[in-house]
């Protein structure tokens, strides 16, 4: 909650509940219920099923970012292989090429 710029006690005001409230809902994985979860997941700009999963909340852009991320380590990975296979190919051709030296 910290991360979205909202203290503990930001949201109890304006969720009109306790801070050891909110507390609760963090470190003892206790959602609100009926109206007040709506308005947590709003006031998060979350969903209410993101509430409920093991994945931390994260804004728009931070979904975008991480996608990104992901499809660029993909892309390395596929190049790091390309480039593996290609040396790979390249020491059998270099091997099989090589002269032959007698008496050593």
């Amino acid at each position: 909650m910290i991360k979205r710029g909202l203290s503990q006690n930001d949201i109890a005001m304006m969720l009109g509940v306790k801070q050891l409230t909110v507390s609760n809902w963090i470190y003892k994985n206790i959602l609100p219920q009926g109206q007040r979860l709506n308005a947590l997941a709003a006031i998060l700009g979350v969903s209410i099923s993101e509430l409920f999963s093991e994945e931390p909340l994260m804004t728009e852009a931070e979904k975008v970012l991480k996608h990104k991320r992901q499809e660029l380590e993909r892309q390395l990975l596929k190049s790091t292989k390309e480039l593996l296979d290609f040396k790979t190919g390249e020491n059998e051709r270099l091997k099989n090429n090589s002269p032959v030296y007698v008496g050593q």
